[in-house]
């Protein structure tokens, strides 16, 4: 068996914003769901100590969100998710980049990264709750990590497993590290 074996949808988003509308998405509802699971954690003396300042502004900011902004994003989410399961319907994976740009050197002061810089597209299995795979697929301009993201169908891991070990089987990218 060979990757040919299987059909792919894949789109260009490096022209358009398209792919920020999943990131907004996302971080309205899995910051709205993971404010109302962590609501003491964020209101404790314990959030101090974490060194992200946007890290700590948004979790504060999701315990502000409304109900109705909340409701907006899963409206939205599931109109988008009806196109999505269309698009899974007719394609075995959606392939994507999973960040839009490299990793980040591994001393780097996130801190100093713009958050747009750090947007990815690999939110689709969280926010659709598809499986999702991302591994290795090369090195950018500065020698640091890409990545692929593989997203299925529901219930069709074996599917992403089995196109994860071919794409590993015929690269390398998974066996090489930064500056060899």
């Amino acid at each position: 068996m060979d990757l040919n074996n299987y059909e792919f949808w894949t789109e260009n988003y490096r022209d358009t914003s398209d792919h920020r509308i999943f990131s907004e998405l996302a971080s309205t509802i899995i910051g709205g769901e993971l404010a109302t699971a962590q609501v003491e954690f964020i209101k404790s003396k314990k959030l101090k100590q974490l060194i992200d300042h946007n890290q700590k502004k948004d979790l504060k900011s999701y315990l502000n969100m409304t109900v109705m902004q909340y409701l907006r994003a899963v409206q939205k989410r599931d109109l988008l998710a009806k196109q999505v399961f269309e698009i899974l319907e007719r394609f075995d994976a959606l392939v994507s980049p999973s960040f839009v740009t490299e990793a980040v050197k591994i001393n780097a002061n996130l801190l100093q990264i713009p958050s747009h810089k750090r947007d990815h597209y690999s939110v689709l299995g969280a926010l659709f709750g598809v499986p999702a795979l991302t591994m290795p697929m090369g090195f950018g301009k500065q020698n640091l990590p890409l990545g692929i993201s593989i997203i299925g169908n529901l219930f069709d891991e074996n599917t992403l497993l089995q196109i994860g070990m071919l794409f590993q089987r015929d690269t390398e990218w998974h066996l090489m590290h930064p500056y060899e």
